[in-house]
């Protein structure tokens, strides 16, 4: 196992695949907010936001990836943002947070096709980024730098406490197919600090931090 996780893996989470049916998808964005309220998910973006705020003055917040909508809307709630936004390429996301919380805009789209003004939007991500290989998390990183005054993402670390944290944590008989396949993979899918480093560095980030939060997070506050 720590072999295993010296490189990232490849490996295709089941959420990403097509075909999966709506019932489970909705299944598994309950489950991921569980994760986010019990294993400091959301802690690490209301602490990422948080730090922003006091390098710049946000209005608008854009989620990459916002799957079932929860974190969007905590940190509308939290941070009084009346303007915030989820993005995500699946179209059953958009429409489990557009029930959710229909006071905020959901839509389906490839972040890389959304134009945003870029003064006072606040970029975030949470649990997208390891989708992403490293030459796609440098082509994010240069539209969130063109698109916005600065970027927030909160993601895993991969390390063999992170990995037998949530394998143990996913043996519980409730959880879901999809949860016990990609929670695991999920953290051998993460980007090492040195990977992060490099990529920032490559998509043109000069003004960065990387910081290491409780239950195995990195946060990431950059802008260029």
């Amino acid at each position: 196992m720590f072999n295993s996780l010296k490189n990232r893996s490849n490996d295709q989470e089941f959420m990403d695949m097509p075909n999966i049916p709506v019932k489970d998808l909705y299944k598994n964005y309950k489950e991921l907010h569980w994760v986010n309220q019990y294993l400091g998910g959301y802690k690490a973006s209301i602490f990422g936001v948080s730090q922003a705020f006091k390098k710049k003055s946000i209005t608008k917040i854009i989620d990459v990836g916002s799957g079932g909508g929860d974190t969007l809307a905590i940190l509308c709630k939290k941070f009084k943002i009346k303007d915030g936004q989820g993005i995500d390429s699946s179209e059953v996301a958009t429409q489990c947070a557009s029930e959710k919380y229909p006071n905020l805009k959901f839509q389906t789209n490839d972040y890389k096709k959304s134009l945003l003004p870029k003064e006072k939007v606040l970029i975030h991500t949470a649990l997208f980024n390891h989708h992403l290989n490293p030459e796609e998390n440098i082509a994010f990183l240069k539209w969130a730098a063109q698109n916005s005054a600065i970027i927030v993402i909160n993601d895993l670390q991969r390390n063999i406490w992170a990995w037998l944290g949530i394998y143990i944590i996913q043996l519980w008989p409730s959880f879901s197919y999809l949860f016990k396949n990609d929670a695991p993979l999920s953290v051998k899918r993460a980007h090492s600090f040195g990977e992060w480093k490099h990529m920032l560095e490559l998509a043109g980030y000069t003004n960065y931090s990387i910081i290491k939060k409780p239950m195995f997070r990195y946060v990431i506050i950059a802008s260029i």
